[in-house]
């Protein structure tokens, strides 16, 4: 089974189009895992050169050699150019970096209490 997270990751343009050009200069191996990671996404949005994807209880491990690749990535932009929220498993397990909260998308970290119907 694993442990599995839910993850989101907003770039603005500038961004995205230093994360294609970070690829292409990757070992082929790392290159087809990266692009495969995200192909894996739940869903990809666009807009104005803006770019978010969004996993749904993903096996999203730190020592995965994509993850290593995207985490270094997100790391060396500027925190205007991206936002990252991971949601895990355990009630306390949140990460939440960039500060790209005017992205055209609307992706936001949420929280909220909900009962059953009755």
């Amino acid at each position: 089974m694993g442990y599995r997270s839910h993850v989101g990751i907003c770039l603005a343009q500038d961004a995205f189009t230093q994360l294609e050009a970070k690829i292409q200069t990757l070992p082929q191996s790392l290159q087809e895992e990266v692009r495969s990671l995200f192909e894996d996404s739940e869903f990809t949005r666009e807009g104005e050169g803006n770019r978010a994807w969004y996993w749904e209880g993903f096996k999203w491990y730190s020592s995965d050699p994509d993850i290593v690749f995207l985490a270094g990535y997100l790391s060396d932009l500027d925190d205007e150019l991206y936002l990252y929220i991971r949601v895990g498993e355990n009630l306390d397990d949140v990460e939440y970096r960039g500060r790209f909260w005017d992205n055209p998308f609307g992706m936001r970290l949420t929280r909220g209490i909900g009962f059953d119907e009755e």
